[in-house]
């Protein structure tokens, strides 16, 4: 006698996959570098590395004495702008009549006077020399 009815199909299962197998580990890769240097014995100071010296702001060759009195005489127009090669902001000054209508030639001439005004590199105008 067969217990099964003829018009059901029979179940199907998946087909098996093959066991599972640990990775394969080659050994004679060495180990990675550790990530940061070795930490000095206890008591040790940690050795100093890269130490950055600062000199000053560096100080540029055009003098000072000029560029204050081409501020005072010739400021309206952004003379003392492009006597420190700053042409972009010399033509605003020329536009603008003195960077905003002499504000910004005023602000000029009291940089020059304390002595923080720069030239185009970023060097300060601080010797008075001519």
């Amino acid at each position: 006698m067969n217990n099964q009815q003829p018009n059901q199909p029979q179940q199907q299962y998946p087909p098996q996959q093959p066991p599972y197998q640990q990775p394969t580990v080659n050994v004679n890769v060495p180990p990675p570098p550790p990530p940061y240097p070795p930490q000095p014995p206890y008591g040790q100071p940690y050795p100093q590395v890269n130490v950055n010296v600062n000199y000053g702001p560096a100080v540029s060759y055009r003098s000072r004495l000029v560029a204050l009195l081409l501020c005072l005489f010739l400021g309206t127009i952004g003379v003392h702008r492009f006597y420190v090669g700053k042409i972009g902001t010399g033509i605003i000054w020329i536009v603008t009549l003195g960077g905003g209508f002499g504000i910004g030639t005023l602000v000029d001439l009291i940089m020059i006077i304390v002595g923080s005004f720069r030239d185009k590199e970023g060097r300060v105008v601080s010797n008075w020399n001519a």
